[in-house]
């Protein structure tokens, strides 16, 4: 994500971003983004193996996440990262809920946000 794409945000109003799969700035640094309200970034998401999600471009082997322990060190390299939040995939086949949990609670002991959302119907039932 980057200024422009942020500048235009603002024209529609939009209050918070969220930058999933795209690098914080060319160098790496965040820039200055005091005009808009809210700017989150996450780099990567959390799936697991045979999701559509893991057969996207570029997603790599520590974003395919199959145990409690794969989703422990998962949310602990992120956070050292410096993501602002953890992007969780609920897919079919998808996680366990054990390991969805894991995720959370997790990222909870170390109070960065969550976000799951559904890859299709069924993936949250």
């Amino acid at each position: 994500m980057d200024k422009i794409t942020i500048t235009k945000a603002l024209v529609f109003d939009v209050t918070t971003e969220n930058g999933l799969i795209t690098s914080i700035s060319p160098s790496g640094d965040r820039f200055d983004a005091k005009i808009i309200n809210d700017v989150r970034f996450t780099e990567t998401f959390a799936t697991s193996t045979g999701s559509i999600h893991s057969r996207f471009p570029g997603v790599s082997k520590a974003s395919l996440i199959d145990n409690p322990q794969a989703a422990f060190r998962f949310v602990e390299d992120k956070v050292a990262e410096g993501v602002d939040y953890i992007q969780i995939v609920a897919d079919v086949p998808g996680m366990s809920q054990e390991v969805v949990n894991t995720l959370v609670i997790e990222a909870r002991k170390r109070r960065t946000l969550t976000v799951a959302y559904a890859a299709r119907n069924g993936a949250l039932s």
